[in-house]
């Protein structure tokens, strides 16, 4: 055998066997299994042939083994293809290429030998082997490349006979080959050097068609005795169908990486035990990890996520690579860190084993899917729930919903204090109590309850009634249901507010009952009474008016007084009256008025503004004395006088009675309402005392709530009564020094002072005529306030100073410019307050602050307002947020 062809066999072959550890480190397990069966059995036919050449009669045996090996491993590795198509392409390729290059080699060997002497007793079997070999044999002689030999193999490639293929030009039976091998051929005559094609793409006619087909080959020139070449040997292997199969392999791949890439579900997969990131798709690069390809391909998972080391992740893939069994969890929690810092995500995920033909798991498909924001609209939705019912719970006044079918399904506190029951969830339908009766006091049907209402015609509903509770009390109520519909409109339940009105009622009618009496007090008195409304229009007259004018009451305008004034009176009176409209001062004046039988007589007119809780006029109250026998009779002035006196004497009586009456039913009121509220507070603390380890937790929270609105309520009447105690006309002025009197405040204040480590610094005060119970009250709620509304972490700092002014320097337009003040001064670094809120805070159950925050009723500065008006004198206030408070008082000295 030629020493060059063994040698470039040789070389070959270790070439092709170097290859095999990458096919073998690349593939499944059962491709390396067979690829390294096919390693030894082309090593054990090589050292066989080239042992000896006692061995080439046994080359064509060899031949037909090695391309069987050949078709075996190619088949397997295409059966690799189908589960992993990236990386046994490669392999398959390498494969091919090496192997048929192998058995191209050998095949040309096999003509180059020499025949040794024992050719000639198997020259029959040797030419049947070559002729019928599994791979295309071809020998042209010539330039014009005349047909020579030519074996089975090579016929059925390019589907010619033997009789019209053998001894003609190549190109003549095959002319569409022409333009492609041409050039080669030149080249080999040329150069003598080999060709080696693989995977060459020709065009062949077979079965009258033509045909796109691909073939690896050696085309090796064969040379004379004198070493030129006289032609060439052609060693063929259709791989027509492996390229069409790779083709169609690589197609499919790249098909499975855009579905892949472009999913809307997040995919990864994961390889080895170092969880290495083979793949990785955009969705989930750009959406979750935050990473660029560059950054995490190619990499270990936890050497790009370190912090997954805290998290359940890692773990779960090690479970699935050893069990092989797949993991599935909705809604996980992943922390992952990027660029732009740390961000949380609920995953839908799955991690899926990819298992091996031996059973070996060699790595992880992830596929995730992000819910963040599905599970956080979810949670949003339940806190907002939460926050719902909490809220409804907060409200002072009874709420409850029911579901579309009428029963109840959420209630306050409000409502089971209302009710005084505790209704049951899903029972009681339309509301909590149990029973209702109309204004008439018959009772109504349960399904004609507001509620029902407003739920069977899809509507809001405002009903007054009475709601009659377990021990047979009733309380007057306005229910105002309203339908709750969804985002689509239907009908999914209603809400119910129930206000407690039975209070006010009774407040309206003693209100009535009052009006109804200054109306009879009115028509008692000769003189003309009369109100007109915030922009001064009239709007009621006594029975003496139309006694005196004989007008009918529905002939009455809101200017009929002006119609009744003198001519010359009109125009001075109207311009007085604007005047104090605008000012809100009050308006005097006397005035000539048209009696009935048209005589003008004169009246003196005086008309005060009455003013709300915010400072405004509420209503004017007018009345008008007839003056005119005082005016014109002088005589008589005396005994006018006198019976004016009386009269006004006798309206003071009635005044002071009524005051008196006043005063007393104040007192009752406050015994009346302390006393059961002493015998909640006694029987509460009984229950506290002897009972508290029968109660729950919840009992115990009502019980505690139960005492903190008693407390409350008895502060509240104190107040009230304190109030009413302020507005009493009866005063009695002492002299009194006022030095002596703020120590004592401060001495009953001694406690709480030392509580809040404060300091109070008085400055010398003087002896003023006040009322000293009220005085008293006056700095005790002043210094109260100061203590109470502290800064937590600042020690209170109180200050009391004086100092003497004029009128005019005050800055108070009421004050009297010729009079003098004695300025006091009441100072703190308490919380302060908003100036704009100066003028609100001394009004009646103002507060600035819930009673969660501060303890109080909001009476305490009206009652100092009120104590101070009763001395003639004025209080104001200024103060910043968070940079205490001063409350100024002006008392006339």
């Amino acid at each position: 055998m030629d020493a060059t062809i063994f040698a470039t066999l040789r070389r070959t072959n270790i070439a092709f066997l170097q290859d095999f550890p990458l096919l073998a480190e690349s593939n499944s397990p059962a491709v390396r299994h067979h690829i390294d069966a096919y390693d030894g059995a082309v090593r054990s036919m090589l050292d066989r042939l080239f042992a000896t050449s006692a061995g080439l009669p046994e080359l064509p045996r060899l031949l037909t083994k090695h391309a069987a090996i050949v078709q075996q491993a190619r088949a397997l590795t295409m059966a690799g293809n189908d589960r992993l198509a990236v990386r046994n392409d490669s392999g398959l390729a390498l494969l091919t290429e090496r192997s048929e290059h192998l058995l191209d080699l050998v095949q040309l060997a096999e003509l180059r030998v020499g025949t040794p002497p024992h050719l000639p007793d198997n020259a029959a079997a040797l030419q049947a082997a070559v002729m019928g070999a599994p791979i295309g044999l071809l020998i042209l002689r010539g330039e014009d490349l005349i047909v020579e030999l030519v074996n089975d193999t090579y016929l059925s490639i390019v589907d010619k006979t033997r009789e019209r293929f053998v001894g003609k030009s190549l190109y003549e039976s095959l002319p569409e080959v022409r333009a492609f091998v041409a050039p080669l051929f030149e080249d080999i005559f040329k150069t003598g050097n080999p060709y080696y094609g693989n995977e060459f793409e020709v065009t062949l006619h077979r079965l009258g068609k033509p045909e796109t087909s691909f073939f690896n080959f050696v085309y090796y020139p064969l040379f004379n005795s004198h070493q030129a070449v006289d032609g060439v040997i052609v060693v063929a292997t259709e791989v027509t169908d492996l390229v069409m199969s790779k083709f169609d392999l690589q197609e499919k791949e790249q098909k499975f990486r855009n579905i892949v890439t472009h999913s809307p579900i997040a995919m990864t997969i994961f390889r080895g035990p170092d969880f290495i990131i083979e793949m990785a798709n955009n969705f989930l690069l750009e959406k979750i990890w935050r990473k660029k390809p560059e950054e995490v391909l190619g990499k270990k998972l936890l050497d790009v996520f370190p912090e997954l080391l805290d998290q359940q992740f890692p773990e779960l893939l090690r479970k699935v690579t050893s069990t092989g069994i797949a993991h599935r969890e909705k809604e996980a929690l992943a922390i992952v860190n990027s660029f732009d810092g740390s961000k949380g995500y609920y995953l839908d995920f799955e991690y899926a084993p990819l298992i091996e033909a031996d059973g070996r798991v060699s790595g992880i498909m992830v596929t995730v899917n992000d819910v963040t924001e599905k599970v956080e609209a979810r949670r949003r939705i339940e806190k907002a729930e939460k926050q719902y019912r909490e809220l409804i719970n907060t409200l002072p006044v009874a709420v409850y919903t029911t579901d579309a079918a009428g029963y109840v399904n959420i209630y306050n506190q409000a409502a089971v204090d209302l009710w005084r029951r505790t209704p049951s969830i899903g029972t009681d339908r339309w509301g909590g109590s149990i029973g209702m009766l109309s204004l008439t006091g018959q009772p109504i049907p349960r399904e004609e309850f507001p509620t029902a209402i407003a739920l069977r015609e899809n509507r809001a509903v405002h009903m007054e009634g009475f709601i009659q509770r377990p021990d047979g009390s009733l309380r007057f109520v306005i229910s105002n249901p309203q339908p709750i519909h969804d985002e689509a409109g239907a009908t999914i339940g209603a809400l119910n507010v129930l206000i407690d009105i039975t209070e006010r009622k009774k407040a309206e009618s003693a209100l009535k009952a009052s009006e109804q009496q200054f109306i009879s007090l009115t028509n008692l008195l000769p003189q003309f009474i009369w109100t007109a409304n915030a922009e001064g229009n009239m709007n009621y007259f006594s029975q003496s008016f139309f006694d005196y004018t004989r007008i009918r009451e529905h002939e009455v305008t809101t200017l009929i007084w002006l119609e009744l004034l003198h001519p010359e009176d009109r125009q001075p009176s109207l311009d007085a009256w604007e005047i104090s409209k605008r000012s809100g001062k009050i308006f005097q004046a006397e005035q000539r008025f048209r009696r009935f039988d048209g005589e003008y007589r004169w009246f003196s007119t005086k008309t005060t503004p009455q003013f709300d809780e915010q400072g405004k006029i509420r209503q004017w109250v007018g009345t008008a004395t007839d003056i005119h026998d005082s005016k014109l009779l002088s005589d008589d002035l005396t005994s006018q006088i006198i019976e004016r006196n009386k009269d006004l004497k006798l309206i003071n009586e009635r005044l002071l009675r009524s005051n008196s009456e006043l005063l007393q039913f104040a007192y009752v009121a406050s015994h009346d309402l302390q006393e059961p509220l002493r015998k909640i507070q006694t029987f509460v603390s009984r229950i506290s005392y002897s009972e508290s380890e029968l109660l729950t937790a919840k009992g115990k929270d009502y019980l505690q709530r139960i005492e903190n609105a008693s407390h409350r309520t008895q502060q509240l009447i104190k107040d009230l009564l304190a109030y009413s105690r302020a507005n009493a006309t009866d005063h009695h002025f002492v002299s009194t020094n006022l030095a002596d009197l703020v120590a004592k405040v401060i001495g009953h204040l001694q406690e709480n002072i030392e509580e809040k480590h404060a300091t109070v610094q008085v400055a010398p005060l003087p002896v003023l005529p006040v009322i000293p119970f009220q005085a008293e009250q006056l700095f005790t709620n002043l210094l109260v306030n100061a203590l109470k509304f502290t800064v937590a972490g600042r020690k209170p700092e109180i200050r009391i100073n004086m100092q003497l002014m004029g009128g005019e320097a005050t800055g108070i337009p009421e004050a009297d410019r010729s009079s003098m003040y004695y300025h006091i001064s009441v100072a703190d670094n308490g919380i302060g307050f908003d100036p704009q809120f100066r003028d609100k805070i001394f009004l009646v159950f103002q507060r600035l602050h819930g009673k969660e925050s501060y303890e109080g009723t909001g009476i305490g500065l009206a009652i100092c307002k009120k104590i101070v008006e009763n001395h003639n004198g004025f209080i104001t206030a200024d103060a910043s947020p968070n940079k205490g408070a001063t409350f100024h008082i002006f008392l006339p000295g």
